[in-house]
């Protein structure tokens, strides 16, 4: 993510403090469907603002995920990822490759049924940003940005495109976006762990927002899955860097 976009604290004179963490967190909404996630990356050596290795941990959680063992809806862990990789400046490109673990906890009744808490996989991670600069005309800076993930233990792919504009004196970025993501089904000794899926997305962000030391951003749009009628999605995050 480039510098002007980066919420952070001067130092006595008047600088800007290189920043080696950022974290985040975000919420999923369609009409099936509650998921939270949340993270953090941090610069091994040096600062985000330069080149250089990465950490990054995350994990993700259903919200009021029906559990048929149970007969009740309820709050669950759903995943966990572990990677490491490098970042690359390439002029106004900024590139980061990561790879580690993946871990998806199986549902109560499958746990039971298997005698497995989960699975492990191999997890995979690419990031594309690119600052196309402050042109002429009514717009101030715009960024493309690209997000490729392949996770080997929920057998699951993600990509998602998104375009920010800024409007002039406007610290905040929209701009339309679009996802595609896929699910292998999954089993164990005839017992389902994982239902598939194949869902598009089309939508629009607003990004970027202020708030604090913090930046806000919500995403909407239309949804469209393989074995459901289309719907609508609403997506809101936040990250902090420090």
């Amino acid at each position: 993510m480039p510098k002007a976009l980066a919420g952070r604290n001067h130092d006595f004179w008047f600088q800007p403090n290189p920043t080696r963490n950022v974290a985040f967190i975000g919420l999923d909404i369609t009409e099936r469907d509650r998921y939270v996630s949340a993270g953090f990356k941090r610069a091994i050596r040096g600062h985000l603002e330069e080149p250089g290795f990465r950490f990054m941990a995350t994990f993700g959680a259903k919200i009021r995920d029906y559990d048929p063992s149970l007969g009740i809806r309820e709050n669950r862990l759903h995943a966990l990822r572990i990677l490491a990789g490098h970042e690359w400046h390439l002029g106004s490109l900024t590139v980061g490759i990561l790879a580690g673990g993946s871990f998806t906890l199986n549902s109560t009744d499958a746990t039971l049924k298997t005698g497995r808490a989960g699975r492990f996989g191999a997890v995979g991670m690419l990031d594309l940003w690119q600052d196309w600069g402050k042109p002429d005309g009514s717009f101030g800076s715009r960024y493309t940005a690209l997000f490729v993930m392949a996770d080997q233990a929920s057998r699951s792919s993600h990509i998602r495109l998104r375009h920010g504009f800024q409007l002039v004196e406007a610290p905040w970025r929209l701009g339309p976006e679009a996802s595609y993501s896929t699910g292998e089904s999954q089993s164990r000794r005839g017992v389902p762990l994982q239902g598939g899926w194949r869902k598009a997305r089309l939508g629009a962000h607003l990004s970027e927002i202020p708030f604090r030391a913090a930046r806000l951003a919500a995403s909407v749009g239309a949804e469209w899955r393989h074995d459901h009628k289309p719907g609508a999605y609403l997506q809101l995050s936040a990250y902090m860097r420090y």
